[in-house]
This record gives structure tokens, C-alpha cells and sequence, in this order.
């Protein structure tokens, strides 16, 4: 899969949505609401690549204007990649960080133009989220915890501008000192807002404590583990797969492990045996899920392995669960036994 966001190339298969995409490679799209489609902030505009995406959602269709999606618009939370292609995006945060680092004064028209953009879609936007909060859709259970997520996601793309802002503090100050040249029009179409037989119930306001913001986490050095265990782990004091392997390298490593993080013992010594499996150049974690699956769970495992005979399983296992696009090579599984025999014991059992 050849994809792009924002000029950083991404690794990605079909499956996946664009917005865990963008997480998972660290790229800069907005996560706001948790992945439920209502803040736009995750609005991407594709470039090239559309043919390899869903068709657009409900949701979508309700959210995003008629101009938005003859531009290009998808919401990376809603759209899911279906077929092997290239796709190149650019995120809105990244849009308007460009624009505001080059061309500061195009920001006016352009808050003007997505102002509009959102004010045509106010209804049925609304209906739709009556509509699924009324059918149970927006569990909530899960709303605290994408909301948590989801804020730290954001807070780490506000902290990683905000740093590269700062070259740019003169010519920020600049803006407010220079006469407005890009002019709006002097008159806007008005939008007609056609509003349908739908009864939507009130929705009954209830206080809850206030939640503080939590702490920006960075999980890109966890790519591959599960979002909710690598929060986990990175808010335990585990950063790298170095330290998820130092840390819990023992037996009573991993039940200090499993204590701090929350995680049962077993899911620690899971992720341990692929972190260690991914010290094999090439490896990965995608990689390191079909040899456990296929039996092979620790790095002295693979090093008695045939390459022959485990590509064989991989491929049957594969076939039955279609864990990853592309099978390893016989000659990468060479190669992977040969550094397994030569890396030195880290795990102890």
C-alpha cells in the first residue's frame, strides 16, 4: 500500500480506517471527538487514491457539505481503505498549518468558506446524531475513554506545532500590522436549511465532574500494540520496546509490569515475546502476530525453526485468519532463524 498523508509515507492495509492510520504512523490528523464523526477536526482532502476508500458513510453525508465531497473531503475516522493503491492526503490541521506558516492572510477566506461548509449541514448533522444516540450508537461506556484518548491525541498535535511555531512568532505579529488584501465577498448566498418531519427528543442535561485534561502521550515508539494497551504502558513509564523489555525481562518484572499497567500477566508476557521477536530486523509486530499465531511465540523458538516447514504453517494460518497482505519470504524467514540463533537471550521464563 502506497499512502501518503501529508508527505509522510505511511504504512497501512486494507481494513484499516485513514484515521488509525494517521495514529499509528504519527501523522498530523486531528482526533477530537473519539472517532464518533462529529467534530470534523479528522477532515482529510484526498488527493489522489479515492478508488481505494469506502464509499462515504451516513455519517459522512450528513456532516460534510456537497462542495466538501466534490473536493475531495473525507472524515479519516469514517473512511475505511478496501484495496491495495496509492493515496495521498492532506489532513485539515495540516492544511491550515501550512496556509498559516506561508500564506497567513488566506486564512480569513478560508474559515469563511468551512464556516459555510458547516452551517449548510447544522440539520442534518443534528438528526443524524439524534438518530444514533436514539438507537444506542454512541455507547456510553466507551465515550470516557475515546474522549481521554482523543484528547491526548490532540494535545500532541497542538504541542508539536506549537513548537514548530516558534521560528515564525515575527511573522505572526506581522499579520495583525498588514492591511487585509485577500477581501471576502461582499455578499454570500444564503443557505437554505430544509428542515424535515423528524421529532428530535430533548436531550436532558446532566452535571458530571469536572475531568482535568490529561497529558499529552506520545504512543508512535509502540506502534503495532493495541492504542488502549500502549496508553497503558507509555502511562506506566514504558516508552520503547527497550524499556518494555528491560522492564520486563523477568517474572517479577512482568508482575510489577502487570500491576502498573493493569494489564493481566499473560497479555504482558504477550507483548514482551513480540517486542523481543521484533528486535529481528524485519520482523515488525504485524509479522511477530503470525509467527505466534503459527506457534512461533519467543526468539529461541524461531531459532529452531525450518524455514521451509514454518513458512508452510504461516501460509495455512494465514489463509484462515488473514492477518497480514504479504507473507514473508522463505529467504526472509532465513534470514530472520539465522538472527534469531545469533541475538543474545533477553527474556527469561
Amino acid at each position: 500500500m502506497n499512502l501518503t498523508i501529508n508527505d509522510l509515507s505511511c504504512q497501512a492495509v486494507p481494513g484499516q480506517t485513514l484515521g488509525k492510520v494517521a495514529r499509528l504512523n504519527h501523522s498530523h490528523v486531528g482526533y477530537v471527538c473519539g472517532g464518533h464523526g462529529v467534530c470534523q477536526a479528522c477532515y482529510v482532502t484526498v488527493q489522489e487514491g479515492g478508488e481505494c476508500l469506502s464509499p462515504l458513510t451516513e455519517i459522512e453525508n450528513a456532516f460534510l457539505s456537497e462542495r466538501q465531497i466534490q473536493s475531495g473531503g473525507r472524515l479519516a475516522c469514517q473512511a475505511t481503505i478496501e484495496k491495495e493503491g496509492t493515496l495521498k492526503l492532506l489532513s485539515r490541521p495540516e492544511e491550515v498549518r501550512r496556509m498559516l506558516f506561508g500564506n497567513p492572510l488566506a486564512l480569513f477566506a478560508y474559515g469563511a468558506v468551512m464556516g459555510w461548509d458547516v452551517a449548510a449541514k447544522i440539520v442534518p448533522g443534528v438528526q443524524n446524531l439524534a438518530g444514533r444516540i436514539a438507537r444506542g450508537e454512541m455507547n456510553g461506556k466507551e465515550l470516557p475513554g475515546d474522549l481521554l484518548e482523543s484528547v491526548g491525541a490532540a494535545l500532541q498535535l497542538v504541542l508539536t506545532s506549537a513548537s514548530q511555531m516558534i521560528p515564525f512568532r515575527e511573522e505572526l505579529m506581522a499579520l495583525f500590522e498588514a492591511p487585509l488584501s485577500h477581501q471576502l465577498p461582499a455578499t454570500l448566498e444564503p443557505v437554505m436549511l430544509k428542515v424535515s418531519s423528524t421529532v428530535v427528543q430533548p436531550v436532558v442535561a446532566v452535571s458530571a465532574p469536572a475531568v482535568q485534561p490529561p497529558e499529552a502521550v506520545d504512543v508512535a515508539s509502540l506502534e503495532g500494540i493495541k492504542e488502549e494497551h500502549a496508553l497503558k504502558l507509555v502511562k506506566a513509564g514504558v516508552k520503547s520496546f527497550e524499556n518494555l523489555l528491560e522492564r520486563g525481562r523477568d517474572r517479577n518484572g512482568r508482575k510489577e509490569l502487570s500491576g502498573a499497567t493493569g494489564l493481566g500477566e499473560n497479555d504482558v508476557l504477550t507483548l514482551i515475546n513480540r517486542a523481543d521477536l521484533a528486535r529481528i530486523k524485519g520482523v515488525g509486530f504485524s509479522w511477530s502476530e503470525l509467527l505466534e499465531a503459527s506457534g512461533v511465540d519467543t526468539v529461541p523458538e524461531l531459532a529452531q525453526r525450518n524455514p521451509l516447514n514454518l513458512h508452510a504453517k504461516m501460509q495455512e494460518v494465514n489463509k484462515q485468519k488473514k492477518m497480514v497482505q504479504q507473507l514473508p519470504s522463505i529467504d526472509q524467514l532465513k534470514a530472520w532463524i539465522g538472527q534469531a540463533k545469533k541475538l543474545p537471550r533477553i527474556v527469561m521464563y
